[in-house]
């Protein structure tokens, strides 16, 4: 048993997809999803296994239920979103928490040897991509919205 409480409640799923207008299409016309915002997203300084980094991209965002669903457009470079379609293809990317502690959790996730993948912050929020480790792949976010 730990004493470490995990967020329980999922409320982001994140795609990595090629082309944010076809994926668009698909989900609103074929699956009833919708209506996505597209947001265009800079992101000046983030860290990315330990190196700073730069990542400009395309956002889309739709609810599902409770649950935001995120298109990310895999920018080119050096990035997650683009090693993720470069090794697996367009899919599943993440699974994202919202928490109000970031730093602290991240903190107690480092002393549990969990790493972080890619982190940052923006106006709207600051982020933790967690090492997928031995979960059999599954990359978590943690998300402290402003």
């Amino acid at each position: 048993m730990t004493d470490f409480p995990f967020p329980s409640q999922a409320d982001q799923v994140g795609v990595v997809v090629r082309d944010m207008g076809k994926a668009i299409k698909y989900y609103s016309e074929t699956l009833g999803i919708g209506p996505f915002v597209v947001r265009d997203f800079h992101l000046p300084e983030g860290l990315m296994k330990g190196k700073k980094v730069s990542v400009d991209m395309k956002l889309a965002f739709a609810s599902l239920g409770a649950v935001q669903f995120e298109l990310i457009e895999a920018p080119p470079g050096d990035n997650i979103y683009r090693e993720f379609l470069e090794a697996n293809g367009e899919g599943l990317h993440h699974i994202g928490f919202s928490v109000d502690n970031l730093d602290d959790r991240v903190a107690e996730l480092r002393k549990r040897g969990v790493g972080v993948l890619f982190s940052g912050k923006t106006e709207r929020a600051s982020f933790a991509y967690l090492e997928p480790g031995e979960t059999g792949g599954v990359i978590f976010e943690l998300i402290q919205r402003k």
